[in-house]
């Protein structure tokens, strides 16, 4: 795991709020079984406090997880949303998933 990725994604952050300045309020997407989403998480929480943005920290630790994770964010009204790096959020994983007509299998 690269060292920066935790200011990296805090730079990300930064660069949705000066994308979209009226944001208040962003769903963070996490996989809670990766344990490097804390240093992710502390530096996401010192960014958002600098920019008067608040995170809802959202957690989907496999694809069963996903629509009660987007429902929550709906829910509490989350005006963008950040995903953490993780490999269960990435392509070639969705690959497994997504059938060529766009529906899922198990």
């Amino acid at each position: 795991m690269d060292f920066r990725v935790p200011a990296l994604v805090a730079k990300q952050l930064e660069g949705l709020k000066e994308a979209v300045p009226t944001i208040l309020w962003v769903a963070v997407l996490v996989d809670p079984t990766n344990p490097f989403n804390q240093e992710v998480l502390h530096n996401l929480e010192l960014a958002a406090w600098a920019l008067g943005v608040q995170l809802q920290r959202v957690e989907a630790g496999a694809p069963a997880a996903f629509e009660a994770a987007f429902a929550a964010m709906v829910h509490e009204g989350a005006d963008a949303l950040l995903i953490v790096n993780a490999a269960l959020f990435s392509a070639p994983f969705w690959g497994r998933f997504v059938k060529n007509d766009g529906t899922t299998s198990s």
